[in-house]
């Protein structure tokens, strides 16, 4: 694993991670994410936190999709997942997002350029404290990611100028990414970067590097990206537990809320 990130990751924003995951076990992790989209077309129903959206025929995403699949539940809470993620958030930790999302050949799902910021703060802002310093967004790419299939595009330093972050009417469109809007910004062609993966490559972001990604143009290449979130426990009430003190933990039955502590009280922290 390598332990040169951290200052990359300071200065721009994100950080990648190679071949994490091994070839054999991103081949058990594929068939559990098919599994999960294949409970989605077959009309399963939500239940809990897990949930399918799908469009235009099409499974776009399923959230707490670990509920269903115990392969995707060992993912979550695996110690190389920690070992990246404790020097930036420690080792008390847990998880707010745990998402599969999809673009389908044939289908015209795209992300409109944003920070995670914006999610965080829509209905979670009383439970979160220090948000740049406490939360951590992975990625793991199930598919390959290639120029054609609609990859991950970071902006390189956007982190460091949240006053410039675009906000979308909806994240999730069916549009053309453009990066017109991130020119008007000041940001340049250098700082937007493709970040192409393959099966078992990791990447991280922090919730004010802007991100996005186009719709899959390849006919034949499929892209499934399994994305979890986390945040240090000592700033924030929700969630499930992924580990403490280092040490895994698993999820409850999905009918337990994932918003489990409802209202803020940091007082028992301070004395900590």
């Amino acid at each position: 694993m390598q332990t040169d990130y951290l200052e990359e990751f300071e200065l721009d924003g994100y950080a990648v991670f190679r071949q994490v995951f091994k070839p054999q076990e991103m081949t058990e992790i594929h068939a559990a994410t098919e599994r999960v989209r294949q409970r989605a077309l077959a009309g399963q129903k939500s239940c809990g936190n897990a949930k399918f959206y799908i469009s235009d025929g099409y499974v776009r995403s399923a959230t707490w999709c670990a509920m269903y699949e115990p392969i995707l539940a060992e993912v979550r809470s695996d110690q190389r997942l920690l070992t990246i993620i404790e020097p930036l958030i420690g080792n008390n930790v847990r998880q707010l997002i745990n998402n599969l999302h999809w673009k389908t050949p044939g289908s015209t799902h795209s992300v409109a350029f944003h920070a995670d910021r914006i999610n965080r703060i829509n209905g979670q802002a009383q439970a979160i404290r220090n948000l740049p310093q406490s939360y951590i967004q992975t990625g793991l790419a199930v598919d390959p990611m290639q120029a054609d299939n609609g990859p991950l595009i970071v902006i390189r330093g956007s982190h460091k100028q949240i006053d410039k972050e675009p906000i979308p009417t909806s994240v999730y469109s069916d549009d053309v990414v453009m990066k017109d809007e991130l020119f008007d910004l000041g940001y340049h062609e250098e700082d937007i970067i493709e970040l192409h993966l393959e099966p078992g490559d990791l990447a991280i972001w922090g919730p004010d590097t802007l991100h996005g990604s186009a719709a899959n143009q390849n006919s034949e290449l499929d892209r499934c990206f399994h994305i979890n979130g986390y945040v240090n426990a000592y700033d924030c009430f929700m969630g499930y537990w992924a580990w403490i003190i280092g040490a895994s933990i698993s999820l409850p039955p999905k009918e337990v809320p994932e918003h489990v502590f409802g209202k803020q009280n940091f007082e028992m922290f301070e004395a900590k």
